[in-house]
């Protein structure tokens, strides 16, 4: 990437928080502007119209999907080029299997502990809705997630989670991009 600007599609608002959170203080040095843009309740004339725009400009940008049920990481690149082919391949990034596998995948056992989540080695294969039944009736799903934000670490997470590792290595240890 060269560009001075950096547009990052989030499916939710759960990965928006993420990437505002984790990912966006990691590159904030290398933009003079990194704008969070949520896709999945937006029409495809809207979202194409941008990214041509974005393109028009000169700017960067990054498209994070969630593997979700698809068997593998290029089935679901090949879906999403199909549906929204004025994608760049390059730009397109998988979540394994959603964003709460990543925010699982930055805390330690003691934060596990701390948060009353279960901890994992590998949160590969976590679904939301796996998470989301992981946290305690009585705390606030919003809640843990910030306190989860709050003490991720990129080597916990880069060890427990192949996509976050990928990820972390092709754009936020790159220097190029």
């Amino acid at each position: 990437m060269s560009s001075n600007i950096l547009y990052i599609f989030v499916e939710g608002v759960d990965d928006e928080r993420f990437v505002e959170k984790i990912i966006k203080k990691k590159l904030v040095s290398r933009y003079q502007s990194i704008i969070i843009k949520q896709y999945s309740q937006e029409n495809k004339p809207y979202i194409r119209k941008l990214l041509d725009s974005i393109k028009s400009k000169g700017a960067d940008y990054l498209f994070l999907a969630d593997l979700d049920h698809e068997p593998c990481i290029s089935n679901r690149k090949d879906k999403i080029m199909r549906e929204k082919n004025y994608l760049t391949l390059d730009r397109i990034f998988v979540v394994c299997k959603e964003i709460e596998s990543w925010y699982l995948a930055g805390i330690n056992q003691a934060d596990s502990k701390r948060q009353k989540i279960k901890y994992f080695d590998n949160t590969d294969n976590i679904f939301k809705e796996e998470f989301e039944r992981m946290i305690p009736q009585k705390d606030s799903k919003l809640n843990v997630k910030l306190e989860l934000l709050k003490c991720f670490k990129d080597d916990i997470a880069t060890s427990k989670n192949q996509s976050y590792k990928y990820f972390y290595s092709k754009i936020i240890q790159s220097k190029t991009n």
